[in-house]
């Protein structure tokens, strides 16, 4: 992607966001991205899965996405499941 511009033609930077780490659960499908977030009208609701990296992450989040505000929500008991905020926020066509 190096080189690769927007449709604005601002230059396009790549973040790393890690998975949470550490003995979080013992379910095979428990979901530990970071980036299953939901970005809303002025803000941005992400994981928080109760441990140190939380408080980096927020920072990171905060620092890429200028002009909104970060929140963070408990998600263990959905991340059991495999999904996180952006699964559970997904839209439902009309019938």
């Amino acid at each position: 992607m190096e080189g690769q511009t927007d449709a604005s033609v601002r230059p396009i930077e790549l973040v790393h966001i890690p998975e949470a780490t550490g003995n979080l659960s013992d379910h095979d499908m428990f979901c530990r991205s970071y980036v299953n977030a939901y970005i809303c009208n002025g803000g941005v609701i992400m994981p928080k899965y109760g441990i140190a990296e939380d408080d980096y992450m927020i920072e990171v989040f905060e620092e890429f996405m200028p002009g909104r505000r970060v929140a963070q929500v408990s998600i263990p008991s959905i991340a059991i499941g495999g999904g996180g905020i952006h699964c559970i926020t997904q839209q439902e066509p009309r019938v």
